[in-house]
């Protein structure tokens, strides 16, 4: 893949394997004066990609009654993501359960590990569908073995931290898979393992907290998770963005316990009274609003200050909160799953 691919990937596992604390992250983007990309955003632009590796992490507790009614997917993801998720684990070590799933415009990204309170840590594994034509990254220490009928590539290290293989291969034209186990003396053959029974044939679909429903942008990405240790519930995210890597302007939508905005100028959205404020160069528009269940939603608009890429309005802005498609936490009952 190319290294703008490389880089998508490597973000979205870097959310997947850091775990600051949530305050802290948001007190030192505060002091920055930089956008908060939110404990769920997902890395959509290069020139965030420091930030990805360390904002998008904050791990939080999913409360969750179970639902016996299967949600449907959003009607407007991207069609990768569905693809995505026929790419089923038909074997997973002991006792792991699906922890996160997040997605971008050409990726989706799913991983299991130990439940909360477990008293050993275990393997961690994450399945990365990618959207590519790419061949995989290849290294000196690069194994070539036989996933299916089809070339894989392996990557294996004992070295600290370590403890990692990589298993990557096209099962089909345009698409790659990535399995990637953390933990364990093992790993190099468990990696092996969930990568030759991987079912192609799932059905489940891919569920977030919130779904956009008006949006100026075409690119989508979201990110739900749980459950860990130290935060809250439920929460998400979803984003839209002018385009992939780079974009001109973007805009989040986060499900949180806490507001982005506590203070600014009074605005109705959703039938509640929240809070809406604009940087003062204009490339920033912030709305809270309570949800009236303990939750709040939040938009950030960011950029639009380029030519062909106006800022949003404030009746856009909250046009935007208004058509959010927000969720119960029922609706991903898939967490601490097989």
């Amino acid at each position: 893949m190319t290294d703008t691919e490389e880089l998508i990937v490597t973000a979205m596992h870097l959310q997947a394997d850091r775990r600051p604390d949530g305050a802290a992250v948001r007190e030192a983007l505060a002091r920055a004066g930089s956008r908060r990309h939110g404990p769920r955003t997902i890395g959509m632009a290069l020139a965030a990609a420091a930030v990805v590796a360390i904002a998008i992490t904050v791990p939080f507790v999913l409360r969750h009654a179970r639902s016996t009614t299967p949600a449907a997917a959003s009607p407007n993801q991207p069609v990768l993501w569905q693809r995505a998720m026929a790419y089923e684990p038909g074997w997973l070590p002991a006792d792991v359960v699906e922890a996160e799933r997040s997605a971008q415009a050409t990726a989706v990204l799913r991983q299991w590990s130990m439940p909360v309170g477990s008293q050993w840590p275990g393997p961690t594994v994450t399945i990365t569908v990618q959207q590519t034509d790419e061949p995989p990254r290849r290294t000196d220490d690069t194994t070539v073995v036989d996933v299916n009928g089809k070339p894989a590539y392996v990557d294996s290290t004992d070295t600290p931290p370590g403890h990692r293989t990589d298993v990557t291969w096209r099962p089909e034209p345009h698409l790659q898979v990535r399995i990637t186990v953390d933990g364990g003396q093992d790993h190099r053959a468990i990696a092996l393992h969930v990568a030759r029974a991987l079912r192609t044939d799932g059905t489940k679909p891919f569920r977030a907290v919130v779904d956009p429903g008006w949006c100026p942008y075409a690119n989508l990405g979201a990110i739900t998770r749980g459950p860990s240790v130290g935060g809250h519930a439920p929460e998400g995210m979803a984003s839209c963005t002018t385009r992939e890597q780079e974009p001109l302007a973007e805009v989040d939508i986060f499900v949180d316990h806490e507001p982005e905005l506590t203070s600014g100028a009074a605005v109705t959205a959703r039938g509640n009274q929240g809070r809406y404020a604009k940087s003062a160069d204009g490339a920033r528009q912030t709305l809270s609003v309570p949800l009236g269940d303990g939750r709040y939603l939040s938009v950030v608009a960011s950029g639009g200050n380029h030519p062909g890429v106006r800022p949003l309005t404030r009746d856009e802005v909250i046009k935007i909160a208004d058509t959010a498609v927000v969720h119960d936490a029922a609706y991903v009952n898939w967490i601490g799953t097989r």
